[in-house]
């Protein structure tokens, strides 16, 4: 079971979050961070809220003892840029504020894009980091905006556009995970056996060159019922495995 405050300004001024507590408190332990993907309303925060498939997932693993947060994060259509780095930032730094949250490392939880700003936070703070949970997750950045219709949205995340050439060690999941940028951080990624947006085929490579991947496909395209039918009871037994 879970309970939920929804408030604005906690992560960052002006921004929406909603904090996800268990129902029953015992020692404090890792929290969560639940980082969006590009949704269709302002922030991102709450969109969770309005959403059945993706409310099982976050309420098994509050109901496992896990604080989660979920905040704007920057907004809806930020692709791993500078701007969601900080925001995630600021959101652990918020959430070991509260009682019942350990210091230390964070459990990552993202969805589509969201899953590419988590992997881009973990690759930049290994030491923060007990495990990153990815659903349906942006692999291949440069792929979706050359090839899949979203490059205004993701050019709109970096002054100037994104460029592949100078920014893809940074920001794309697949460039830096081919690097060994990842190595050592735990990763449970669930993908869409017929997404056609996030294409198996780069999920799958991905999870030979992230070298703690373990990797689960599910029925479905890019789509929530593809989320939601990630399923919890092997979610939880992956963060006790790898976040106590």
């Amino acid at each position: 079971m879970m309970w939920t405050s929804a408030g604005a300004g906690r992560v960052f001024a002006g921004e929406q979050d909603v904090i996800i507590r268990p129902t029953n408190f015992g020692p404090a332990g890792p929290g969560v961070i639940y980082v969006h993907g590009a949704e269709g309303e302002p922030g991102g925060g709450l969109t969770w809220m309005k959403v059945p498939q993706r409310i099982p997932l976050l309420r098994a693993i509050a109901g496992a003892g896990h604080t989660i947060v979920s905040a704007d994060l920057g907004g809806v259509a930020t692709w791993g840029n500078d701007t969601a780095l900080a925001r995630i930032s600021a959101a652990r730094a918020y959430l070991q504020s509260l009682s019942g949250v350990s210091a230390g490392r964070v459990i990552l939880v993202g969805q589509s894009m969201g899953g590419q700003n988590a992997f881009v936070w973990a690759k930049n703070n290994p030491s923060l980091v007990h495990c990153v949970v990815a659903i349906i997750p942006v692999i291949d950045l440069a792929d979706i905006r050359d090839n899949r219709g979203l490059a205004a949205s993701i050019d709109s995340a970096y002054p100037g556009g994104y460029n592949q050439a100078t920014m893809g060690a940074a920001r794309n999941p697949a460039t830096f995970a081919a690097a060994g940028a990842l190595s050592g951080i735990p990763i449970q990624c669930w993908y869409g056996a017929t997404d056609a947006l996030c294409l198996p085929a780069f999920t799958q490579v991905f999870a030979t060159k992230a070298d703690e991947c373990e990797l689960h496909s599910v029925p479905g395209g890019h789509a929530e019922d593809t989320a939601g039918a990630v399923d919890p009871a092997t979610v939880l037994a992956f963060l006790r495995a790898h976040a106590g």
